[in-house]
């Protein structure tokens, strides 16, 4: 599949996607729900080591940490309680 040559030109040639190896990632997420609030956090690793991709201009570094956090308040709570079949 071909980029848009639109915004090609002579010093930087359309894009060309293959479908090549795009690197690693490692997923670590936590949850917690409590009474009322319900409380998470992920972290994320990103590992370029072996994509096709590695060499060009715009990577900076061949990997990347990434970490996040969540909080949820439940304000209301039917009553009672809907069951859901598993």
């Amino acid at each position: 599949m071909k980029g848009t040559p639109v915004h090609a030109h002579t010093r930087q040639p359309a894009a060309v996607a293959l479908p090549d190896a795009a690197g690693s990632g490692f997923d670590l997420g936590l949850s917690k729900r409590l009474p009322r609030p319900w409380i998470s956090a992920t972290l994320h690793y990103d590992e370029l080591h072996g994509a096709s991709f590695l060499d060009s201009p715009l990577v900076e570094r061949s990997f990347d940490w990434s970490s996040g956090c969540s909080f949820a308040w439940m304000f209301g709570k039917s009553s009672p309680p809907v069951e859901v079949p598993h």
